[in-house]
């Protein structure tokens, strides 16, 4: 009898192939997950390559990695199904609006379409490349804010030896509107009641070598609004620079002219948030009948007031206001314009700049 349950041993032992064990079941199964879960990224790095490349010959967008993390190396290929989700665009609306970012593969992954990753064998980890992209959109929502965002999910293991982690299986980009933005608003007479603040025509102006940058003319004297303004944004994407301003009195009677220009954006160095209610810097200044000036292209330069030097993302020497005892747009004869981008052509004035900004005059 011993004899025979040892003979049944070496038989077993001799023919593994007889055994209930599987070959997948020996195979490492590596878990997979987000190495984080939220970032936050600005939309532009403050450099020309940021811009969509649509927009201007020198854009390319800034690549973010986001990155998968296995807690083994992967035994075979693998491949996953994901979904991507926010309120940031992904693929390239009609119209002259482009996509906000776009999605391809980095390293350890051999192919990424639009709801599946493949992941090469032997890695610990793999990236996702997120591409945002500088537009020529101050992207402002009453609900969000200045906030857009991206979000990538593990769905589920199509293939491949490894399981996805109870927790990181999700990851949020949040892309923060960083453009610049300056808001013109007067009192006229030491009043900014509406009816008397509609007598007077200001005007707005960016400016960078001579070249119009950006405007805001809106006709204020038509009396079409409750609160006159001006309000522009330029990209922060736009080249390191000098930029000038120019707040003009186009027109009106009132020899007692009040204005303030605020700014939302980077300036020397500090951020203010055109989210936030009060957070913004604040210059001021006073035009009499003197200013009124009409606008007047034939070679001449503008009357810039204030200056700013671009530096990324960041507006440093940020200049008082300087109040010339007359003009307020047209200054002195100068050289033919030496510059003309391509980038300047395409921006869109602001004109929904109300919301919680309207009252800051009153």
């Amino acid at each position: 009898m011993k004899k025979n349950l040892l003979w049944g041993a070496l038989v077993i032992a001799g023919f593994p192939f007889l055994s209930s064990c599987d070959k997948d079941e020996d195979t490492p199964i590596a878990g997979i997950s987000f190495e984080l879960t939220e970032q936050e990224e600005n939309e532009s790095d403050g450099t020309t390559s940021s811009i969509h490349p649509d927009l201007t010959t020198d854009g390319g967008g800034r690549e973010i990695e986001v990155k998968l993390v296995f807690d083994r190396a992967t035994a075979e290929i693998v491949v996953l199904k994901y979904n991507v989700g926010g309120t940031a665009v992904q693929v390239n609306p009609s119209g002259n609006a482009v996509n906000d970012f776009s999605l391809s593969a980095g390293d350890g992954v051999s192919d990424l379409d639009d709801d599946e990753i493949t992941i090469e064998k032997g890695v610990t980890e793999a990236s996702i490349i997120v591409t945002l992209y500088e537009d020529y959109s101050f992207e402002y929502n009453e609900d969000a804010g200045l906030d857009e965002t991206v979000t990538l999910e593990l769905e589920s293991v199509v293939s491949g030896p490894v399981k996805l982690g109870e927790q990181n299986i999700a990851y949020t980009l949040t892309i923060v509107e960083d453009d610049p933005v300056i808001l013109l608003q007067w009192a006229v007479n030491g009043s900014t009641a509406a009816a008397d603040v509609n007598t007077v025509d200001m005007d707005l102006f960016v400016w960078r070598d001579g070249n119009l940058v950006n405007s805001s003319q809106y006709n204020n004297a038509d009396a079409t609004q409750a609160l006159p303004y001006e309000a522009l944004f330029f990209p922060a994407g736009f080249p390191e620079d000098t930029y000038g301003l120019s707040y003009t009195y186009f027109a009106g009677a009132s020899d007692d002219v009040d204005f303030t220009a605020v700014m939302f954006g980077t300036f020397n160095g500090t951020t203010y948030s055109y989210d936030e209610e009060d957070d913004y810097i604040a210059f001021t200044g006073t035009y009499t009948t003197a200013n009124i000036n009409k606008y007047d292209d034939s070679g001449i330069a503008p009357q810039v007031v204030q200056t700013m030097v671009k530096d990324g993302i960041n507006f440093t020497q940020v200049s008082d206001i300087v109040e010339p005892s007359s003009g307020s747009r047209i200054g002195s004869p100068i050289e033919p314009f030496k510059f003309n981008y391509d980038i300047i052509k395409k921006i869109k004035v602001l004109r929904e700049m109300k919301s919680s900004k309207d009252g800051l005059l009153r």
